[in-house]
């Protein structure tokens, strides 16, 4: 973080003094701010898929939020293509959950 130094002498006005940043601090503070606006960004398209598929929420808000997710989406390179595919790792996690909780159950009860 900057330093800030104030020289005040009772013949003169008081003077801001400014010390450098040096570079890693300079990165460090820049990588943060980066971090922090992609969270709010990802938290801000999340609230938008939450209200496309609220029925609470108006057609023109539904429509609204889809634009937006869309422009997202296509602009972070994201794919209809690389979704589908982490659905099926997710069903086929599920599948595989189901079938090894039955497995314990009936095991159990033996």
């Amino acid at each position: 973080m900057a330093h800030i130094r104030v020289n005040v002498s009772p013949s003169s006005s008081p003077q801001l003094e400014l010390e450098p940043i040096n570079f890693l601090t300079q990165l460090n503070l820049h990588y943060l701010i980066m971090v922090a606006s992609q969270q709010h960004d990802e938290n801000v398209i999340r609230g938008h898929k939450a209200a496309m598929h609220n029925p609470r929420v108006s057609d023109e808000a539904r429509a609204h939020s889809a634009a937006i997710v869309s422009d997202y989406e296509s602009s972070h390179g994201h794919t209809n293509a690389h979704d589908a595919e982490v659905h099926q790792h997710r069903v086929e996690g599920g599948y595989k959950a189901a079938l090894s909780s039955k497995s314990q159950r009936t095991s159990c009860q033996g």
